[in-house]
């Protein structure tokens, strides 16, 4: 046979396409009688079965046809697959079908193209209906888009005879991963002390393997189910949040897992409501840390009053002074609770003129000590004023322990008679100053005078006066002894006092704590049945080893600083949630209605009358006790809430015609919703009665801060609520009258900042690109705009960051990005008011004055002016640094600027910055271009086009002035002088405050102006521009001004 008659057959390509394939089988098949076994040789393409499974760790698959016997398969190839985590999310249905997918793509080569339909075995039934599915999910779709390649049909084959594709499956180890979420307990199962449905678990953990160390008849939990066990019987109504023990003993007594203890310790240390309920049983934290000890007589002293006594001789209070090292006192009767003067005179006259001017001076926190008087008086007289700590009277023990014996012993002598109480007072002092210290050993006036005053007449005879240097001898002596007693004294009462308390935790700064509510009024009926511990706080920083200072809500009217004995750590939970995706408990968010915001009202706890109206006191969804607060009836808008709450308690105030609606001042919102809530206008926290607050140093909650207002928190969680907002209920109270309107700060800032950056960046930039490419060599007015469109580029580019702020109502920048910003639009703005009025200085000596218009125009007049105006615009803003700060509010920050600081220091700096940094750039500007205009309607040689253009750019500047500038500056000074001067009117606040963020975009707007001038004091700007983005020859009537 001639071999070059068979050549193209033999070398005949290999198929690589289906079409290529089916064309070569067709071509062979023809001469099929001419080749041997030609139906051996093609036999691989047909009868073929895909056996295929899937577990959750991998998937398997068979390639076996059919030869002779059809119920016996010969294996052709095999296949494994491990799953990735992304594929082990998988359910079952879509394991099963990536099974056949990837069975699929492995052996293409053999299945794609053939000319008998394949068959492929599956153990899920749901497969078989595949190919008539109406409705598939994406994956779905783009898998059958696929399947489209092959001839197969999905037949059902059960899991025992689906042997050999289960194996393979089933051949990868399962990974450590947590469990996948499942029922922990069934719905009817009520764990309570005296029932337990254990008849349920088993089937709950029918498929959990028990490990060995199970004790017998205990249900071994796995770790998905544990949190919701603990949780339900510790919280439940039958047991009542029991303590470690007694939770530990419930659950050991049905369930067992191997680390019960543990993870039953870490919960009931981390529920909030065991911490806010339970009185403390441990030692008092924080070891004994004295004041230190005095070197002589009244050097040092602790002063306190006596008050609410009876009147005796119109007096009604005593003033309490104690020497620290005699323990001498004085004790001086008053006519009611003094000033700081009349305790500073007092002081003076009753002391100091006797025994000098002290030290140190330790007291309270009352009024007349924290004033300041009571700091300058003292300051000029160099003696270190000590406070006491919040809530801790033990920093000035002394004195207290001084009042104790003062108050015995009048009340020995005047129980019967207390109004006379006065006539004893003067006996009182000299009973405790004549009485032996064991501190010292010696008596008050033995260490002060250095004798001992008889107790009865001496009628015996008097003895020699000692020499003077013999006095002062035995005075030394005496006071070195009263020292060293004291040293003595001092750790003895240590010893003694570390016995009852431990060693104080070692806090650091930012971690939290709850504080006592021992000495703080949470406005409720009962002491009995409130709260023990409200927060948590965050720590600021340790004053010193057993005292901290602790970042407060800025409506509380207390002192931050806290004895560790008031403070107890807060252990967040470290076990996994009890729902599925549960995060800690968050501040509800409000809910917003057209005209007001939703709040959340658990339940209404008490009524009264006030100043001629009914209140409620509210306490609010989502917020500890702390933050209630008493609300007018008007702004409860729930007739039932308050209709439940008359009918529990008939006995308090009520409104006439109990159960109806309550009538409205203002428009009511509809659509609200209620469930087991009620809906009121107040937010949480707030309250306008200034008059009902308690006596003595208490946290007041007061409105929230403006930023939480902005950035608003609040909302109905277990009940839906509406409100209204009534101003009138707001009047006085300065952190609401300075919130800003929602939309204004959420929608206007964003979008006029937005607006701003898009036409300022791009303009400026091409601007710049001009100059530099189109306009050189530049002269001295070129160098000063283009420094003007780098001062404005600077600012386009930090208005991005600013967007994003009032977008997101949350600061994450930090402080130094905080400041950059609003130093940048400070910056733009003082620099761009100083380029404008050197431009227009300029101008005014090249039109003025002719003759120097060749000099000012060189570029180093240019340059050196551009020099100093950067300086003095550094030298203007550079204060403003230490005005601008971040504040939190909770779980967000806001960025302030320096006009929201204190009014005190900022209202002289504004007002230095409205006349150096604008009032008097403008009269400049102003005086420059009225002599502009009056020298070009004089000048003979001056063209209409001249003229018309120099009226355009008087024109251009003064709006940027007057439009741009004016606003900002005005409404700034009447913003921090409102703040200043403590205006009272809650809607002028507001308006104010709205009025000057809404100037504040405004001020930005003298970007799109700056880029009008370019085009009416630029050196041809308009044609370098035009010649720049066109390569055509320009007209005039196709140049357009950038705006």
């Amino acid at each position: 046979m001639d071999e070059g008659k068979i050549t193209a057959v033999r070398d005949w390509p290999a198929p690589a396409t289906v079409k290529e394939l089916q064309r070569f089988l067709g071509f062979v098949n023809f001469y099929r009688r001419f080749i041997c076994n030609y139906s051996s040789i093609a036999d691989p393409l047909t009868n073929l079965f895909v056996e295929v499974d899937a577990s959750t760790t991998g998937v398997g698959a068979v390639l076996s046809q059919q030869q002779g016997n059809p119920s016996r398969l010969h294996p052709c190839t095999f296949f494994s697959h491990k799953l990735n985590p992304a594929e082990r999310n998988y359910d079952i249905g879509h394991r099963e079908l990536l099974a056949i997918k990837l069975a699929l793509e492995e052996w293409r080569h053999w299945l794609e193209g053939a000319r008998h339909p394949f068959l492929v075995l599956t153990d899920h039934k749901n497969l078989e209906y595949l190919r008539a599915a109406k409705r598939l999910n994406p994956r779905q779709a783009r898998w059958a888009l696929f399947f489209t390649r092959f001839e197969f049909s999905i037949s059902y084959r059960p899991r025992s005879k689906n042997t050999k594709a289960d194996a393979l499956s089933h051949m990868f180890a399962p990974e450590e991963s947590p469990e996948m979420p499942e029922p922990i307990l069934p719905a009817d199962l009520i764990v309570s002390p005296i029932t337990w449905s254990q008849e349920t678990l088993p089937p709950a953990n029918a498929s959990t393997n028990t490990p060995p160390g199970c004790p017998p008849g205990s249900q071994y939990i796995t770790q998905a189910r544990r949190t919701s066990l603990i949780h339900t019987a510790h919280t439940s109504l039958g047991t009542g949040h029991p303590g470690i023990n007694e939770t530990l003993s419930l659950l050991r007594d049905r369930f067992w897992w191997p680390s019960m203890a543990v993870d039953v310790r870490r919960y009931v240390q981390g529920c909030e409501e065991c911490v806010m309920a339970k009185t403390p049983r441990q030692l008092p934290s924080g070891k004994l840390l004295p004041l230190p000890v005095p070197n002589r007589p009244w050097s040092h002293l602790g002063v306190d009053f006596i008050t609410d006594l009876p009147n005796s001789r119109t007096h009604t209070c005593i003033f309490v002074i104690v020497d620290r090292f005699s323990k001498a006192c004085r004790l001086l009767p008053l006519k009611g609770p003094p000033t700081a003067m009349e305790v500073a005179e007092l002081l003076f006259n009753q002391v100091f003129r006797y025994f000098g001017i002290p030290e140190d001076i330790v007291s309270d926190r009352g009024p007349q000590f924290m004033s300041r008087v009571w700091r300058a008086f003292f300051t000029c007289l160099g003696v270190a004023v000590s406070l006491s700590s919040g809530y801790h009277p033990q920093t000035n023990g002394q004195t207290e322990r001084k009042i104790q014996e003062i108050s015995r012993y009048l009340r020995t002598f005047c129980h019967g008679h207390q109004d006379s109480w006065s006539q004893y007072l003067g006996w009182a002092e000299y009973a405790q100053n004549s009485l032996r210290q064991p501190s010292t050993g010696l008596t008050p006036f033995q260490c002060v005078f250095g004798y001992q005053p008889p107790l009865f007449p001496w009628s015996g005879e008097p003895s020699d006066v000692p020499a003077v240097n013999h006095w002062f001898r035995e005075s030394e002596r005496v006071w070195g002894s009263a020292h060293h007693q004291l040293q003595c004294a001092l750790c003895r009462r240590r010893l003694t006092a570390d016995r009852r308390r431990s060693d104080a935790p070692a806090y650091q700064p930012g971690q939290k704590v709850w504080l006592s509510t021992k000495d703080i009024w949470l406005r409720l009926p009962s002491r009995k049945l409130s709260s023990r511990f409200i927060g948590p706080f965050t720590i600021l920083k340790q004053v010193n080893p057993v005292t901290y200072k602790l970042q407060l809500p800025r409506g509380y009217r207390i002192h931050p600083t806290f004895h560790v004995s008031l403070l107890k750590p807060h252990h967040p939970s470290v076990l996994p949630s009890t729902e599925p995706g549960e995060d800690a408990a968050e501040p509800p968010l409000p809910l917003l209605l057209d005209d007001g915001t939703a709040y959340g009202v658990k339940e209404i706890l008490d009524s009264r009358r006030h100043g001629g109206r009914l209140e409620y006191l509210v306490d609010w969804e989502g917020y500890g006790p702390e933050e209630r607060s008493w609300v007018p009836r008007d702004d409860v808008l729930d007739p039932d809430l308050l209709t439940s709450f008359h009918a529990t308690h008939p006995h308090k105030p009520a409104p006439r015609g109990r159960g109806r609606p309550p009538r409205c001042r203002g428009p009511q919102p509809s659509g609200a919703g209620r469930e087991e809530g009620g809906t009121v206008t107040d937010t949480p926290g707030s309250n306008d009665n200034q008059s009902q607050r308690a006596p003595v140093p208490a946290p007041d909650p007061l409105p929230f801060p403006s930023s939480l207002l902005d950035h608003p928190q609040h909302s109905s969680q277990g009940s839906i609520c509406g409100t209204k907002l009534n101003m009138e209920a707001y009047d006085n109270e300065t952190d609401v009258c300075l919130s800003v309107d929602l939309s204004i700060k959420h929608y206007y800032l964003p979008i006029m900042y937005g607006l701003i950056f898009l036409c300022g960046f791009t303009g400026n930039l091409m601007a710049i690109i001009t100059y530099v490419v189109k306009l050189r060599p530049w002269k001295s007015g070129s160098i000063i705009m283009v420094n003007l469109a780098v001062t404005d580029l600077l600012y386009t580019l930090s208005l991005p960051f600013l967007v994003n702020f009032y977008i997101t109502k949350n600061w994450v920048l930090g402080e130094f990005m905080c400041r950059f910003l609003r130093f940048c639009f400070h910056f733009n703005l003082y620099g761009s008011i100083l380029f404008l009025t050197c431009l227009s200085v300029f101008r005014y000596v090249v039109v003025v004055h002719p003759l120097r218009a060749a000099q000012i125009q060189r570029a180093s007049w240019g340059v050196s002016a551009c020099l100093a105006i950067w300086t003095i615009s550094v030298l203007e803003i550079g204060p403003m640094l230490s005005m601008i700060t971040t504040q939190k509010y909770g779980n967000t920050t806001d960025c302030l600027d320096f006009a929201s600081n204190d009014p005190t220091t900022v209202w002289w700096y504004a007002w230095l910055l409205s006349v150096l940094g604008y009032l008097l750039p403008l009269v400049v500007v102003c005086w420059c271009y009225t002599r502009i205009s009056g020298a070009l309607g004089k000048s003979l040689s001056a063209s209409r086009p001249s003229r018309v253009r120099a009226h355009r750019l008087t024109v251009m500047i003064l709006a940027v002035f007057i439009m741009c500038f004016m606003p900002y500056h005005l409404l700034r000074q009447l913003r921090v002088g409102s703040l200043r001067s403590n205006v009272t009117s809650c809607l002028i606040k507001k308006i104010i405050n709205d009025a000057y963020t809404l100037s504040r975009p405004l001020a930005g707007l003298n970007t799109f102006f700056n880029l009008a001038l370019f085009t009416l004091a630029g050196d041809k700007f308009q044609q370098a521009f035009y010649s720049l983005i066109s390569r055509r020859k320009p007209t005039i009537s196709k140049v357009a001004v950038i705006c």
